[in-house]
């Protein structure tokens, strides 16, 4: 079994002529695993590399035995590919290094409310309420939802920061909604988790909001 692997994969080309690679990475080490990217490759025949592209998954860190979303998708694929390669890459989490952000793992999810809505190019959404029990403010707050189809394939993901201002204070909550415009098939359940770095650890990024 290796270190890390890719579960629920689903591929699926869109409207946007893009090909979707779909799935989760899971983390079998001892280690949080941080940084981990996603890289596919589309080959001829022959073998040879017709496109390429990769990603990070959708949260900074992947626990032990957890699962986070990924989603890489190939614009405009070649027509003469035959096949395709995955690649999972990822460096274990040095707690212990203070030069580094640190996770925060106090953050909260709770009261998620998933909505099929079918118009406007919006299929569905998830609301859910992110709270910050403490002892310590987050920054770079992220939400990852999976959405799976019948098989326990990912058909969706969406991992965007959630916290307009960039921190989210010790005992502060909100409400936030992630909305899916594209799909890969039906889906019948989710996994929504949230992630942030410690403030004390990310200064002075803890005084500034995402993005700047």
């Amino acid at each position: 079994m290796p270190d890390l692997s890719i579960e629920g994969l689903t591929i699926s080309a869109d409207i946007a002529d893009r090909l979707d690679f779909y799935g989760e990475v899971e983390n079998h080490t001892s280690d949080h695993q941080r940084w981990v990217r996603v890289g596919v490759r589309l080959l001829a025949e022959d073998d040879k590399v017709l496109a390429e592209n990769s990603d990070l998954v959708g949260l900074e860190w992947i626990a032990p035995g957890a699962r986070v979303p990924f989603r890489v998708f190939i614009e405009h694929p070649p027509v003469g590919w035959r096949r395709y390669m995955l690649e999972v890459t990822g460096r274990p989490h040095d707690f212990a290094d203070s030069t580094v952000p640190q996770p925060h793992l106090e953050l909260d999810v709770s009261k998620a409310h998933y909505r099929e809505i079918g118009r406007g190019g919006l299929i569905c959404s998830l609301i859910a309420l992110l709270s910050n029990p403490g002892p310590t403010p987050a920054t770079h707050v992220k939400a990852a939802a999976t959405l799976y189809g019948p098989r326990g394939d990912v058909v969706g993901v969406l991992s965007p920061y959630v916290v307009p201002r960039g921190v989210l204070g010790v005992g502060e909550r909100m409400f936030f909604e992630l909305k899916f415009y594209a799909l890969a098939g039906a889906a019948v359940n989710y996994r929504l988790q949230v992630q942030g770095r410690k403030a004390d650890s990310d200064e002075p990024l803890a005084l500034r909001g995402i993005g700047d």
